[in-house]
């Protein structure tokens, strides 16, 4: 079926992420003592879900992540590990986003955490010279971020949220994501879909759309 609409992911899709770098951070703070605070920021852990559907707050998530370990480390410190997994953006992206958007419908839907799109919105105003507003404006009709929404990927009910308040028809909506979970969600609600390859640019991937 022909797509009339986009949904785009941010982490390793629009934003270059190296979730790495934040274990490398911790590994050398903590040391031999950085197990307990690796388990909890693992995409699975308790912690890690109910910060990103907003259930707890950065300054409770961070004084978790502190209490973990015997080593004591300030809160700045552990945010400045916990972002050190988002890298940059290629330009070359926003051209993409404004261009699709004069032909599709385009959204982002982002997993993601108060504390991860504060540092967003500096680096795009350090760097890019807009504030994070834009990728709600400018480059997509309307951006979707999960600590707001309460709803997480790979959840079925947040891509039905997103389905019933834009209008929009499943078998018309591509979804572009890179973890293959989020991909299998997007498609037990019938939207078609991309695993994008971490690596891969998507500009690329999207040149012919």
């Amino acid at each position: 079926m022909t797509v009339k609409n986009l949904i785009f992911d941010l982490g390793n899709v629009i934003i270059d992420l190296d979730i790495n770098r934040t274990w490398l951070h911790l590994a050398h703070y903590l040391g031999d003592d950085y197990q307990n605070t690796l388990k909890m920021i693992h995409p699975d852990s308790d912690i890690f879900i109910d910060f990103e559907v907003g259930k707890i707050t950065e300054q409770q998530f961070l004084k978790t992540l502190r209490n973990a370990s015997e080593t004591p480390l300030s809160i700045l410190t552990l945010k400045n590990a916990w972002n050190a997994m988002l890298l940059s953006i290629n330009p070359a992206r926003f051209d993409m986003l404004a261009r699709l958007k004069e032909k599709y419908r385009v959204f982002i839907l982002s997993n993601t955490n108060e504390t991860h799109l504060a540092w967003v919105d500096g680096y795009l105003q350090t760097i890019h010279g807009f504030d994070i507003s834009a990728l709600d404006t400018r480059f997509s009709h309307r951006a979707y971020y999960s600590h707001i929404m309460g709803l997480r990927k790979p959840n079925v009910n947040i891509y039905e949220f997103v389905l019933e308040k834009e209008g929009l028809i499943a078998a018309e909506t591509l979804f572009i994501d890179d973890n293959a979970d989020n991909i299998k969600g997007a498609q037990s609600v019938g939207l078609q879909t991309i695993l994008h390859k971490i690596g891969d640019e998507i500009v690329d991937v999207m040149r012919d759309y």
